[in-house]
């Protein structure tokens, strides 16, 4: 179906120059997709993103043209943008970091995600769906936590991720989230903090476990590449894995009468079908999973949209969610008790094999959104 030419610059028909000297749909160079300033596990709506500076559209009128720039009606938080001229694209997508520990020195502790970009050939006309992950929670000491001066753990960081449609076999691109800082300091060993992975492999990051005195990463038992992260340790009380592209996250507890009926969740995938009422499950594709503690109520430690796990805390143990991802975070089998010390892993990430110039860039610093930005090169 063609697209409409119209509601560009207050209606008119516009059609402006684009690369290589084509006829392009819009005037188009670059353009970083963000998350409206918003945090957690939902994410944000048109009117939250053009209330920021980034989504300006007198410096770019197509964002006012729903052919060309809207929010995805069947996934709350999704992205969707037109490409408007034949040519080469390169896409940088960047995961979320997860949540800080709810105590001192919380920046030692917390997930860093991913950065990794891919040249694609695109056509015009064509919709691209966009999901910028979000950090998940608390977002530092004394700042979006349950209650001052109290630690707990925290929710894992979003999965950045750009593809066609719900239904896609495999994405374009995934740059996967950090997994959320664990509550005790990572003492002994100094194992470091549960990152995303640094390839494109689509395996997910490092986790810490063992009373923090190891690291785990790459696959764990049961688990696929896609898959979200599973939770395999004995203890009752777990905090949700991190989405993947494939399925939803794992774990998470039903132990606490004070979190009923929402209790602690993984991440949900794409898969994840639209609910709008007003039940414990409501949301959609790639939404965060809920947190929660024993103390200070619900949410609190809920994972960042593009499926980051929720963290959970004052229940019998403490674990921090996993990164969502590719392939989700997860936690392995082991014997701790309670688990005080655990950040389950960060997200994977993924460049589709038909791009170009297929790069993972860096880790990203703590305590920064996801990004993608997408920029015309000819």
């Amino acid at each position: 179906m063609p697209l409409s030419q119209t509601g560009l610059g207050g209606g008119a028909t516009s059609l402006f120059r684009g690369g290589g000297g084509a006829a392009a749909l819009f005037n188009f160079t670059t353009f970083t997709f963000g998350t409206g300033g918003q945090t957690g596990r939902t994410g944000p709506n048109k009117t939250q993103l053009f209330a920021t500076s980034e989504y300006n559209s007198t410096t770019y009128p197509w964002l006012n043209d729903t052919n060309f720039f809207n929010v995805d009606s069947n996934a709350l938080g999704v992205q969707m943008f037109t490409i408007p001229v034949n040519g080469t694209y390169r896409i940088r997508a960047a995961g979320a970091s997860g949540g800080y520990a709810y105590n001192n020195n919380t920046h030692t502790r917390t997930g860093r995600g991913a950065e990794v970009t891919g040249d694609f050939n695109l056509t015009a006309g064509t919709i691209l769906r966009i999901v910028v992950g979000q950090r998940g929670l608390p977002l530092a000491a004394g700042n979006s936590g349950p209650l001052n001066s109290t630690a707990y753990n925290s929710g894992g960081g979003g999965m950045s991720a750009v593809f066609y449609t719900l239904t896609d076999t495999e994405p374009l691109i995934i740059g996967g989230g950090g997994g959320g800082g664990g509550y005790d300091p990572y003492t002994g060993s100094g194992v470091g903090t549960p990152d995303a992975a640094s390839d494109i492999t689509g395996n997910p990051g490092r986790g810490i476990n063992g009373d923090a005195s190891q690291f785990y990463e790459g696959l764990i038992s049961g688990q696929s590449l896609g898959d979200g992260g599973p939770n395999n340790i004995s203890n009752a009380h777990l905090a949700g894995g991190g989405a993947g592209w494939k399925g939803n996250g794992g774990g998470g507890h039903q132990q606490c009468s004070v979190q009923a009926p929402i209790h602690v969740q993984g991440g949900w995938g794409k898969s994840k079908t639209l609910d709008t009422s007003a039940s414990t499950t409501n949301g959609g594709p790639f939404m965060g999973g809920f947190g929660g503690n024993n103390q200070a109520g619900l949410g609190s430690e809920v994972g960042g949209f593009g499926g980051g796990g929720g963290g959970t805390g004052r229940c019998g143990s403490m674990q921090a969610g996993g990164g969502g991802g590719y392939t989700g975070g997860g936690a392995p089998a082991h014997s701790t008790s309670s688990p005080t010390k655990d950040g389950l892993a960060g997200g994977g990430n993924y460049v589709a094999s038909t791009a170009s110039n297929r790069s993972f860039v860096s880790l990203r610093n703590a305590g920064l959104d996801g990004l993608v930005q997408i920029t015309l090169l000819s």
